[in-house]
């Protein structure tokens, strides 16, 4: 009986304490905790894309992209025009068609614009030696992913959310197609047969798990960089495109710990400090080449309108396709941004490795003499002066009449 009694004091007083509750104090806790928490801090978060150092550094622009040649205004003016009469053609036959379902006609419209887009990047980097498949999902979930090596599935949730902003598109496209041309499938089905060959709750099986998260976040910020370079290849602001990843970051996904893809945060920092490295006027001079060179892809609509293939270019060689950027060409891009941006040490090391490589580049000594010249400013350290003549005298010997580098001779 007793205990009978003391259960209803108790529930007395737990009642009583709750009618009592501060409400005024819970909304005060509950709003300083937003100050972490605000999806509008988040969606704005500010990542400096800009850190050009540029304080009177020696650049003679000497440094290219190789991959284009430079097309005459009025015959790149007059291909874009034949292209556009193909894209209304197409576009009509995507959003023209009448149908008792009121749907068809906005699906044709989300179609065009995502054929539009992908179509570019694909041409802009070379990628229409395969067919391309984009599915849309119904899923009201913001996400997108890639399958099958060329088939990317954009969620209907995602579409809406960036349906404004058709760079930001260009990166979500850019995105699954870099992890299509990365081969991350492939890896990932490798890491997930070994997975299963292990026993449930073993050891093993524990560390093969843990190796893939550890991957497949790696392979995400890949996908985001890659996807990048398609995207400015296409002539896409990434600026603008950014968006994609703000909206990431507003999302609950910030577990790194337990999800195959980094925080949003993350996946930020990475976009940011990527893009410090691109050499983004010419990888768009080598977009509007490769469109220049190519023909208009033709999409085909599925019988359910669920989906559309971009259609290959069948007179596509091997030569002429898609390439992963060589060592050469990412020593070569790190080196020479690293030194625009005024992280001489970085600059150093990426021209070293650039050099291991490519022993005759007369630009590439001339150059490491300038990052070497600079950080003897910085530093007043003797060697890095030293170090300085010694590569710009390499340099003349491979290329004894090149006047920028008779210029740094003579300034040394």
């Amino acid at each position: 009986m007793k205990k009978v009694i003391w259960s209803i004091v108790l529930c007395f007083v737990f009642n009583n304490s709750v009618y009592a509750k501060d409400y005024a104090k819970i909304q005060i806790r509950e709003m300083e905790k937003a100050q972490k928490y605000s999806t509008t801090d988040r969606y704005y978060a500010d990542y400096t894309e800009d850190n050009v150092f540029n304080k009177n550094i020696k650049d003679p622009k000497l440094i290219h992209l190789g991959g284009y040649s430079t097309i005459e205004q009025s015959k790149l003016n007059a291909k874009n025009a034949a292209d556009n009469l193909i894209y209304s053609k197409i576009k009509s036959a995507l959003c023209g068609k009448k149908a008792d379902d009121y749907n068809v006609q906005a699906y044709g419209a989300d179609f065009y614009k995502v054929y539009r887009i992908a179509e570019k990047i694909i041409r802009a980097n070379n990628l229409d030696f395969m067919n391309w498949r984009i599915v849309f999902s119904k899923d009201n979930s913001f996400n997108a992913y890639s399958s099958e090596t060329n088939c990317i599935t954009i969620h209907a949730g995602a579409f809406d959310s960036l349906s404004a902003n058709d760079d930001a598109i260009a990166l979500l496209i850019g995105h699954e197609m870099a992890h299509s041309i990365l081969g991350h499938q492939v890896r990932a089905a490798k890491y997930m047969h070994k997975i299963d060959s292990f026993p449930e709750d073993s050891a093993l099986r524990a560390i093969a798990i843990k190796a893939y998260v550890s991957d497949s976040k790696k392979m995400e910020y890949a996908a985001d960089t890659e996807g990048a370079r398609l995207a400015v290849k296409a002539g896409y602001d990434l600026s603008k495109a950014k968006e994609t990843l703000s909206f990431i970051y507003t999302m609950s996904n910030d577990s790194e710990f337990s999800y195959t893809h980094p925080t949003g945060k993350h996946r930020l920092e990475n976009y940011a400090e990527s893009r410090k490295y691109f050499m983004e006027d010419e990888m768009k001079k080598q977009g509007v080449y490769n469109i220049y060179k190519s023909e208009v892809l033709k999409p085909r609509l599925s019988s359910d309108r669920k989906s559309l293939v971009i259609e290959k270019n069948t007179a596509k060689t091997q030569a002429e396709a898609y390439r992963t950027e060589t060592p050469v060409d990412l020593y070569t891009r790190y080196a020479y941004k690293s030194y625009l941006n005024g992280e001489f040490e970085k600059a150093e090391e990426y021209f070293s490795k650039l050099l291991e490589l490519d022993r005759k580049n007369p630009v590439a000594y001339l150059y490491f003499s300038y990052t070497e010249e600079c950080l003897y400013k910085k530093t007043g350290k003797k060697k890095y002066l030293d170090n300085a003549k010694t590569f710009v005298n390499y340099a003349q010997k491979l290329a004894p009449s090149d006047k920028h580098i008779q210029e740094q001779v003579d300034a040394l």
